[in-house]
């Protein structure tokens, strides 16, 4: 039952009271005994009657059965707190609708047996202000429904404020990519006031200097990425802090924070990542409402200044435009994220690389003979640097074969030192021992006068004892006399004739 026609019914309810009371009074004559018991019991029942009314949703007051609970409980969350919603209302309409019943029947009550009183002892001027009191009790009888119509009121306008804020927050989140990209292109306050009547969105936060720092790209950036397949498309709408020229009082070079508005293409010039390329690219970047192109090595790596920020709002200031929303630069942080983790194919790196080799052939340019090479600071840094490497590594070899030679000769000395004193132990194991003859004697040559010297078969010659005949070749051991062998070769002079 809808709250219209709820209402309606309570509105007809109260207004057959008010006929009823009316006929009754009037009808009513003092010889009607027993009329206060009739509407006492009449009353009775319809209090039973009310009571015997079966309850709405008997399951948790909410539901009708399991059943019905199970088939709300699958529906989406909106759905059900709408139902759930319309069925809290229907019970309280219904108490309510219960509770004025009653007060209606309890007010008919007091109202029938005043008026029984009255006909009793009254004429037709009693009658008359008996009709007086009936009109009154209209007015009191419509107060609890007129207290009803404001609460079904309230409660009305509280439900359709919250349908209106859910609605309004549906539309902010459907609604939002669409207004951050028209913020974007900095359109005027005319097109944006119009923007905003047909767009209730909420407003959106203003950037700050750290949201454009998340998606400013410098020269190494744009060298990694801009083979890439999609990289156009991705890094349209970044900042870069672009070099415009030097200060000539300081000497130090000159940055303007720039938003890239697209990309052409121009004379090929070389980039550095992790290798060295060519490409022909340029960027086209925007300060305040001045277009113009720039290679990507005119892109600093280094981060935004406040000074570079607050001269970019000057800019956009001076010609009447707004800055950008940070919605806006969110979502691009997010275009530039994917555009580093995309899935390669291979029809993409095959891409990639083709675009890298298009100007290969630049590496090795045609020498002239006449042209002497120009070569940069970092040229002359490599070229002195690689100097000192060889330098370093000429000083480190020399070093090496230094300690090499020293281990050399001291591994000579110690051979050296070693075969002098292996010869002395020979020397001294060849060295004949002395004679025992020389001990008896005292070494002297009297005892041997009367010996007769050695006589050498070969050559008929005789050898002195006093001077041995020196040996030549190897040397080798000779086994020590013993005492027999010394008398043995003894010549005492002594002859023996048998």
């Amino acid at each position: 039952m809808s709250d219209d026609e709820l209402d309606a019914e309570l509105l007809a309810f109260a207004g057959d009271e008010e006929e009823e009371g009316e006929a009754s009074s009037v009808a009513s004559s003092p010889n009607s005994l027993g009329s206060g018991a009739m509407s006492e019991s009449d009353s009775d029942r319809d209090d039973q009657d009310h009571h015997d009314d079966g309850v709405l949703y008997p399951l948790e007051g909410k539901y009708i059965d399991a059943k019905d609970k199970a088939s709300i409980m699958a529906m989406s969350q909106l759905e059900r707190e709408k139902i759930l919603g319309e069925r809290a209302e229907e019970v309280e309409s219904k108490k309510f609708s219960a509770e004025l019943i009653r007060r209606n029947k309890q007010s008919e009550r007091e109202t029938s047996k005043i008026a029984e009183k009255k006909k009793r002892k009254a004429s037709t001027a009693d009658l008359e202000d008996n009709q007086r009191k009936s009109s009154r009790q209209k007015i009191k009888t419509s107060e609890p429904l007129e207290a009803y119509k404001r609460e079904r009121a309230e409660r009305g306008q509280l439900r359709k404020r919250q349908n209106d804020r859910r609605e309004r927050e549906r539309r902010s989140l459907s609604h939002e990519k669409v207004a951050s990209d028209i913020d974007a292109e900095g359109e005027s306050e005319v097109e944006w006031d119009s923007a905003k009547k047909t767009l209730p969105v909420r407003e959106e936060p203003t950037a700050v200097l750290r949201d454009f720092e998340r998606i400013r790209i410098g020269r190494t950036g744009l060298a990694h990425v801009c083979f890439f397949p999609g990289f156009e498309e991705a890094v349209n709408g970044a900042f870069v802090r672009v070099g415009t020229g030097v200060d000539h009082h300081t000497g130090r070079t000159l940055y303007k924070m720039a938003q890239i508005k697209g990309f052409t293409e121009g004379k090929p010039y070389q980039i550095e990542d992790k290798w060295k390329y060519w490409t022909d690219q340029y960027v086209i970047a925007q300060h305040g409402n001045v277009q113009k192109e720039w290679p990507f090595t005119y892109c600093s790596n280094s981060r935004f200044t406040e000074a570079d920020y607050e001269t970019f709002k000057k800019a956009l200031t001076a010609n009447n435009l707004k800055l950008h929303k940070r919605p806006f630069l969110l979502e691009k942080n997010r275009d530039l994220n994917n555009l580093l983790e995309r899935h390669w194919t291979d029809a993409d790196i095959q891409k990639k690389i083709d675009r890298q080799n298009k100007f290969a052939h630049l590496d090795h340019p045609t020498i002239t003979v006449n042209a002497a090479p120009k070569t940069d600071q970092s040229t002359r840094l490599d070229l002195v640097n690689k100097a000192n490497r060889k330098a370093n590594s000429e000083q480190i070899r020399k070093a090496l074969i230094e300690e090499r030679r020293a281990q050399l000769r001291e591994r000579e000395a110690r051979e050296k030192k070693r075969k002098q004193k292996e010869e002395e132990e020979k020397t001294k194991l060849l060295k004949p021992p002395k004679s025992n003859l020389d001990d008896l004697f005292d070494g002297s040559d009297r005892s041997r006068s009367g010996t007769p010297s050695f006589v050498n078969k070969g050559s008929g010659k005789s050898t002195p004892l006093g001077k041995s005949e020196k040996k030549g070749g190897i040397p080798t051991f000779k086994k020590r006399n013993m005492d027999d062998d010394i008398i043995s070769s003894m010549d005492l002079g002594i002859e023996i004739d048998i």
